[in-house]
């Protein structure tokens, strides 16, 4: 379940990726024309891109197993029992 998870993840992160591209032109119409020296990014635009980077390399190493999330099994999860199956004990003893 980690890996199909992960790779939703990985798939968030190319189109907020993508995103940040489209704002990227969007913003900047005269990109196309001056390729060698590109206007730069705004704080925005740079923050979604570095995001969406961050989330596309998690998503990857989550699925492919490079970084295991539990690396030592997943934690046990506690159960639920009722007061009546509780021992009593006095503050005292």
């Amino acid at each position: 379940m980690v890996g199909v998870a992960s790779l939703i993840l990985a798939g968030l992160g190319a189109l907020f990726l993508g995103g940040a591209w489209d704002g990227y032109l969007a913003a900047n119409p005269g990109f196309r024309g001056d390729v060698a020296n590109p206007p730069p990014a705004s704080a925005a635009i740079g923050t979604q891109a570095v995001l969406a980077l961050a989330m596309l390399a998690l998503g990857y190493l989550l699925s492919f197993g490079r970084i295991t999330p539990f690396p030592y099994g997943l934690p046990p999860i506690a159960s639920v029992t009722s007061s009546r199956e509780m021992p009593c004990r006095s503050p005292n003893s």
